[in-house]
């Protein structure tokens, strides 16, 4: 069973995505996945304003989450890096 809203926005480069986390029980705001640079991959990003206790269920919904994410931006800049070798042969 899901405990977790993620609700998707683009990043403010635009290349790449912010998931906002909230609770499914009250709408409290847990924190964030967002884009590493320095990492070269999604993170989560805690709300530190609170204290939070997390399940398994909830960190295995974060985790699946993390890796869709991530399978997704590397799906991308695969495409990206073939298109410009592509153009780079034309």
């Amino acid at each position: 069973m899901n405990h977790l809203v993620f609700s998707e926005e683009l990043s403010p480069s635009g290349k790449t995505k912010k998931v906002s986390i909230r609770s499914e029980y009250d709408g409290t705001f847990l924190g964030w996945i967002l884009w590493s640079g320095r990492w070269r991959q999604y993170v989560f990003s805690p709300n530190i304003q609170f204290e939070t206790i997390w399940s398994h269920d909830c960190l295995e919904d974060l985790k699946n989450r993390i890796i869709g994410l991530n399978k997704e931006q590397r799906d991308i800049l695969r495409r990206r890096k073939k298109a410009k070798s592509y153009e780079e042969k034309v």
